[in-house]
């Protein structure tokens, strides 16, 4: 029974704080970042051909009623969760790539061609590696970034109550910002001892 440290945001936090319960661990959940919604400029829907998602934050975030507007279009998703959301918001016609965006990309490549509009819901900071690789194909990909993450450091006394029991087995961290975030919380003098 290791236990197992869980940095990424509410909701997701939450469900793999409960997951790991079920495989005997014990979780300490401490989000170092947190997810919300920003206002996004939208294309008109008839503009768009097809709408990919790397992320189910993206959705989460999304304005019902501009995504209402695009429901009867293919969406292509990165991964189970990712996809779960988009059937949540009403999409039928779904794709899921295993992997990262660049999976995405080679699958979409392979079945639009050339100067296919994408709609691509995102967040403010993300890899270029699905534009990119759209754009070596000549497909017009147009984000829509609908939510931002944020990092706020964790005060050193909900760390120290949180590692009361004994110091993590196992940090997971979810992304390069997010293990630059557990990384700068590991090096403060007060909490280094924890970890």
């Amino acid at each position: 029974m290791a236990r197992v440290l869980v940095t990424r945001p509410e909701p997701d936090a939450s469900m793999t704080a409960a997951s790991l319960r079920r495989r005997g661990h014990v979780p300490l959940v401490l989000p170092l970042s947190a997810v919300g919604g920003i206002e996004a400029d939208w294309p008109q829907a008839g503009t768009v051909d097809v709408v990919a998602v790397t992320s189910a934050n993206a959705l989460r975030h999304a304005s019902p009623a501009r995504l209402e507007a695009l429901l009867d279009l293919p969406c292509h998703c990165v991964g189970e969760r990712t996809s779960a959301a988009a059937r949540q918001a009403g999409f039928s016609d779904i794709d899921i790539a295993s992997g990262y965006g660049q999976d995405m990309a080679r699958r979409m490549v392979a079945r639009f061609s050339s100067g296919t509009r994408v709609l691509y819901l995102c967040g403010r900071v993300r890899h270029d590696a699905f534009e990119a690789g759209l754009a070596a194909a000549r497909l017009d990909c147009t984000p829509v970034e609908t939510y931002e993450t944020v990092f706020p450091a964790p005060d050193t006394t909900t760390v120290q109550e949180l590692c009361a029991g004994g110091p993590p087995d196992v940090a997971l961290a979810y992304s390069a910002r997010g293990a630059d975030a557990l990384a700068a919380l590991a090096e403060r003098d007060e909490i280094a001892p924890l970890f």
